[in-house]
């Protein structure tokens, strides 16, 4: 070892702390779904999504809903068009 490099003691090791968000702007609500966010917005609309929660003057939705939501989505016969092609 280098006299530069260290080892650090086991009692100092380095932890690694993921954070989960709980809400998401429509923004990243949109993203998370792939979809624009106009059409998150007309499927709100519909009902077919969540609505968000307010916190102050912003709207956020939960993304514990979100998730549910899609897994309850009906399982889909079309298939992506090869790479390269546009659907018709």
């Amino acid at each position: 070892m280098s006299r530069t490099a260290k080892a650090k003691p086991a009692d100092q090791a380095v932890h690694m702390v993921r954070i989960e968000p709980i809400t998401v702007d429509r923004n990243a609500a949109a993203m998370l779904l792939g979809i624009a966010v106009s059409t998150l917005e007309a499927h709100v609309a519909r009902g077919t999504l969540p609505k968000p929660r307010q916190l102050g003057g912003r709207a956020l939705w939960l993304v514990d809903e979100l998730r549910t939501t899609a897994h309850a989505l009906p399982v889909s016969e079309m298939l992506p068009p090869p790479s390269g092609q546009q659907a018709a």
